[in-house]
């Protein structure tokens, strides 16, 4: 279910945020899942899209100092205070493993000429 997800939210675009990887993991839960409280439906929802973010990079780099940010800074879902509510979330990228061509699959114009 999760590669599923991430495939899809890859297929559509390059970049993604949380907001739209949990969309795309709750269309790919089945119609009727085993929970019937909403609650527990998001408490799974929220863990798998945990364990799908550890198969993605953020595209977005870390704010300076906010490793040293004391607890107490921050609010209930990690993201610091001083942060502007609005402010654009993390976006993310699944890497996708990279191809190489051999020359005889390179056009031929590309091709060099043996001389």
């Amino acid at each position: 279910m999760i590669e599923t997800a991430l495939e899809d939210v890859q297929d559509r675009k390059a970049g993604w945020n949380e907001a739209v990887l949990t969309r795309a993991i709750n269309a790919a839960l089945p119609g009727y899942p085993d929970t019937p409280d909403g609650a527990q439906v998001a408490q799974l929802l929220d863990q798998l899209t945990a364990e799908a973010l550890r198969y993605v990079t953020p595209l977005d780099a870390p704010r300076l100092g906010d490793k040293n940010l004391p607890p107490e800074l921050r609010l209930a879902y990690g993201d610091s205070v001083y942060q502007a509510p609005g402010c654009a979330p993390v976006r993310y990228v699944r890497p996708r493993p990279h191809r190489t061509r051999s020359s005889s699959q390179l056009p031929t114009w590309h091709r060099s000429r043996a001389v």
